[in-house]
């Protein structure tokens, strides 16, 4: 078990999840240390907790620079692994690790095919083998699509900007806001069961339609728009820690 008074090192923490994170979880922890590319080298050395909030999250781009993203996705977490050495690690990846299309929803236990993973699921789930192979104990965290203030990128901020549309108005994503990523990361740091891995989204997913009615817009969706559904199982998530609807979180950023 850990206490208030442990070393905490997030990697990543100048980022879009990673600055909530460091900002969440230093109400609650004495010492939360944030690193970054600028900082990285001075921050070398031992932490009772790491949390890896680092990676490449632009899946486009991944999956047109594989090596790149291999680099910045897969490599960068080797080296954290060695250049942080730590009591338990934390490693936030992706649902993408599941093979798509997802006609189920795939709990933690479906079997992945990772030759048929596009270039940035295949990174993230070399990356999972990386930390199950040197962490002493780790928890990896497979998030869905996650929004929060100053959400850059992806559908919800394509409907928010009126930018043009790649999926269909049909198409149904999961979601899960950073600040609860913070909150589900503060809850399991002390969970019992180490070495383990979690799902992590909102309960079901949220429709392009509903978000285009909360907001009102009337979008230009693309000729190549295509349908996506993504929503793997969290009830092993949810019987520990009370989650929210995929709704909910889109919501609560819309609104602001």
């Amino acid at each position: 078990m850990f206490g208030v008074c442990m070393k905490i090192g997030i990697v990543g923490a100048n980022g879009f999840l990673g600055s909530v994170l460091y900002h969440e979880l230093s109400r609650y922890f004495n010492e939360v240390v944030g690193i970054t590319r600028e900082n990285y080298s001075t921050c070398l050395g031992e932490y009772d907790i790491i949390i890896n909030a680092n990676g490449n999250s632009k899946k486009y781009w991944a999956n047109n620079n594989p090596i790149e993203d291999f680099k910045a996705s897969t490599v960068s977490v080797y080296k954290s692994m060695f250049d942080f050495p730590c009591k338990k690690y934390i490693f936030i990846s992706s649902v993408d690790v599941y093979n798509q299309p997802m006609l189920t929803t795939p709990t933690e236990f479906a079997r992945i095919d990772s030759a048929s993973l596009s270039s940035y699921g295949f990174n993230k789930f070399l990356a999972e083998a990386v930390v199950r192979k040197y962490a002493e104990s780790f928890l990896i965290l497979r998030s869905s699509a996650i929004v929060g203030k100053g959400l850059r990128k992806g559908v919800v901020h394509d409907v928010v900007r009126g930018n043009e549309m790649f999926v269909t108005r049909d198409s149904c994503i999961q979601y899960i806001s950073c600040t609860a990523i913070a909150n589900i990361v503060n809850e399991l740091i002390n969970m019992d069961d180490t070495n383990t891995t979690v799902n992590v989204g909102g309960v079901g997913t949220t429709s392009v339609d509903y978000m285009i009615k909360l907001l009102k817009t009337v979008p230009v969706f693309s000729s190549e728009a295509r349908r996506q559904y993504y929503e793997v199982s969290v009830d092993k998530l949810n019987s520990v820690f009370p989650l929210e609807t995929s709704d909910y979180y889109v919501k609560e950023i819309i609104n602001g």
